[in-house]
C-alpha cells in the first residue's frame, strides 16, 4: 500500500503528539515499524555469553520478536515512542539519627507507573481511532507496551529521536536526562517518523565514574 500524502500524515502526527503531551507524556516521537537488527544482535550476543543466567525465558528467539514490531503486529506501520519524566523531590526523612533505614528508588515512591502510563496510552488509542475515522480509514490495530512487554524500549526511543544511548547504556534526553519511563504504541496507522538525534556524550564519563 502506498503511503498517503505527506501533508495529511504530518498533520495527523502533529495532532497525536500534541494530544499525548496534554495527557501527561513529556516526550512523544514516532519511528517506523521496521526491525531493530542492532538491538537484536546485541541481545542475542549477551544471551550466548550467559549474561541472562537465571532468566531462562529470555532467549535469542525472544530477542528476535522483541526487535521486530511486525512480529508483534504484522501490519504495523508506525511506532509511537513516549517518555514520562519521573524525578521528584525527596519525601521528608522521618528516620531518627542512628536508626537503620533503607533507600527506595524514586520511581517507586508513588502509584505503579505501569498502571498510570497504560491508562494514558488507552486514552491515546481513543484519539488514534478518532483520527482514523476522520480520515475515512479503518480503525487501526495497536499493541501497547509499558516497560514489561516484548519491545526493545531503548532502541525504539533512540531511533525515534527521543534521546541517545549514554555510555551507561541508558537513554539520555535533552532536558530530562535519563529520568524517563519509556512506553510504545505499535500501530497500523501511517504516521510521520522523526529522525534520530545526532548527539552523543562526547568526552563525558560521569556515569561511568559514578558506577560502583
Amino acid at each position: 500500500m502506498l503511503a498517503e500524502s505527506a501533508t495529511p500524515r504530518r498533520a495527523r502526527t502533529a495532532r497525536i503528539k500534541a494530544a499525548a503531551e496534554a495527557m501527561g507524556f513529556d516526550l512523544v516521537n514516532v519511528t517506523s515499524a521496521e526491525p531493530f537488527p542492532q538491538a537484536q544482535q546485541a541481545i542475542s550476543e549477551r544471551v550466548a555469553l550467559g549474561f541472562f543466567t537465571g532468566m531462562d525465558w529470555f532467549t535469542s528467539e525472544r530477542a528476535e520478536v522483541s526487535a521486530n514490531p511486525r512480529a508483534l503486529l504484522p501490519t504495523a506501520r508506525s511506532v509511537i515512542a513516549l517518555g514520562t519524566f519521573y524525578l521528584t523531590d525527596a519525601p521528608r526523612d522521618r528516620t531518627q539519627p542512628g536508626e537503620p533505614h533503607g533507600q527506595v528508588s524514586c520511581y517507586a515512591w508513588g502509584d505503579d507507573y505501569h498502571t498510570i502510563i497504560r491508562q494514558r496510552l488507552e486514552q491515546l488509542i481513543t484519539l488514534l481511532n478518532a483520527s482514523a475515522a476522520e480520515a475515512g480509514m479503518d480503525e487501526p490495530e495497536v499493541r501497547l507496551f509499558v516497560d514489561t512487554g516484548r519491545m526493545v524500549d531503548r532502541a525504539v526511543a533512540q531511533r525515534a529521536g527521543l534521546g541517545w544511548f549514554g555510555k551507561n547504556t541508558n537513554i539520555l534526553t535533552r532536558g530530562w536526562g535519563s529520568w524517563l519511563f519509556l512506553a510504545e504504541v505499535v500501530t497500523t496507522l501511517d504516521l510521520e517518523p522523526d529522525p534520530p538525534i545526532a548527539a552523543s556524550c562526547g568526552h563525558c564519563t560521569a556515569c561511568l565514574t559514578a558506577c560502583p
